[in-house]
This record gives structure tokens, sequence and C-alpha cells, in this order.
């Protein structure tokens, strides 16, 4: 079963200024959550994970209600 996760990112592109991304991702495990960063950000570049929520109770679908970014920083 996939969860979705809300996640906030601070990585490096090709300027000496960090960037915030934030969005939301899929996986099955935690294992899944971080590969899908690490493909879209790159393990060098993202320095700091700033937030990553579970978000609803897995499953196909997300309700809207469920899209509730919590800005507790971990």
């Amino acid at each position: 079963m996939n969860f979705f996760y809300a996640y906030k990112i601070e990585y490096y592109a090709d300027i000496d200024e960090p960037i915030i991304a934030e969005g939301i991702t899929y996986g099955a495990s935690w294992l899944d959550v971080m590969t899908h960063l690490i493909e879209m950000y790159g393990d060098i570049e993202m320095t700091k994970i700033l937030n990553i929520s579970v978000l609803g109770e897995g499953g196909s679908c997300l309700e809207k209600r469920d899209i509730a970014f919590k800005e507790k920083e971990k």
C-alpha cells in the first residue's frame, strides 16, 4: 500500500544560495520516499530535510482534508 508524504527540503542547484522545495511524494516505505527525493533533487545537492509528514491513511486516493502540511521542523 502506498502512502502520500508532504515534504520540505533544502537543496543546492547551480547557485550559491540554498533553494527550499515543498511538495508531495508517495511510497510504500520511507526508503521509497527518500529514493524519490534523491532522484528528484540529488543525494549530494539535498542538504536538509525540513519536514516529511505522512498524509492520509494510505491507499490510492488522498482526500483534500488530508492535505495539511505540518510546519514543524524535523
